[in-house]
């Protein structure tokens, strides 16, 4: 049969019609499942009991999203002596730089910081641990002195200047590990003290960490140890940058939500940990490009 042109410019517009009704309604229906999803993990949230949030220096405790506790984890010291052991990083990064330290005012100026934080050292620092932090210091005022003199150090010199130090700085490290720990578990220790043996078993962890830091961070460690899990994603939940309490207990909340849909539709509940494209992708992989 012939149709007017007319007739078949009426019927390309009537489905491009139905096609737009169509799209308009997926797009209503996906925006109320987003609803749908985000009152889930309200929902999720609000029955969540006991959570401990690690964020930065603190830990707080939650009970149903709303907090009621909180403890210092990282002492005065725990940040002096991160922060002597940084003071070799940077003086490297400087000196190593393309085409030299550049300006020698620079190099004063650090030069002023680290002899006033030299200076400093007996305000804060335990006497037992004080002839470390003077080492790495005087090796840093070695290498500025350097830096400003004739000729820098060359770089197989300053490499192994900044090597000879890995033993002082991985005690600082191993130091303030320490402190943190040991504060985190007495404030862990303090917490429990407040809950029935029932809330304690279903407490969760809430770790903020940042990107270079997410493998075995230290606080997920001590979490694993003492709540018995062998991963992530479990009764521990890590996230990078979530620094603000509601992002993070956001994805406390995402998780246990995607673990009840993964064990639904997969009947996995670690299924949606992972990019639910994940399958399709390597299927695909595997057949145009394999791996040669």
């Amino acid at each position: 049969m012939v149709f007017p042109r007319f007739a078949k410019t009426a019927l390309v517009l009537a489905a491009a019609a139905c096609a737009s009704a169509s799209q308009d309604a997926l797009e209503q229906l996906d925006s109320a499942f987003r609803q749908v999803y985000a009152q889930a993990k309200a929902d999720a949230l609000a029955r969540s009991g006991a959570v401990l949030l690690v964020s930065g220096d603190w830990v707080l405790l939650f009970r149903h999203d709303v907090q009621v506790d909180e403890a210092v984890i990282r002492p005065a010291l725990f940040h002096r002596l991160k922060e002597v052991a940084h003071a070799p990083l940077a003086l490297f990064l400087v000196l190593k730089a393309p085409g030299g330290p550049g300006d020698p005012e620079r190099l004063r100026g650090l030069r002023a910081l680290v002899q006033g934080a030299r200076k400093g050292l007996k305000d804060w620092c335990p006497p037992a641990d004080q002839a470390r932090q003077e080492r790495i210091l005087d090796a840093c005022l070695e290498l500025l002195d350097q830096g400003l003199g004739p000729g820098r150090p060359p770089p197989d010199q300053l490499a192994a200047s900044i090597r000879a130090l890995e033993p002082a700085l991985r005690a600082n490290l191993d130091q303030a590990a320490a402190l943190e720990l040991g504060a985190l578990d007495r404030a862990v220790a303090r917490f429990r003290k407040g809950m029935a043996p029932g809330e304690w078993r279903g407490v969760q962890a809430v770790i903020s960490t940042s990107h270079m830091a997410r493998e075995d961070e230290i606080s997920f460690q001590y979490f694993a140890r003492l709540l018995g899990e062998h991963r992530e994603g479990g009764r521990i939940v890590a996230g990078e940058g979530l620094w603000e309490p509601k992002d993070a207990l956001g994805l406390l909340a995402t998780h246990r939500v995607d673990g009840t849909l993964g064990l639904a539709v997969f009947g996995d509940p670690g299924r949606m940990h992972r990019d639910v494209l994940a399958d399709g992708a390597r299927a695909w992989l595997d057949r145009w490009l394999p791996v040669r």
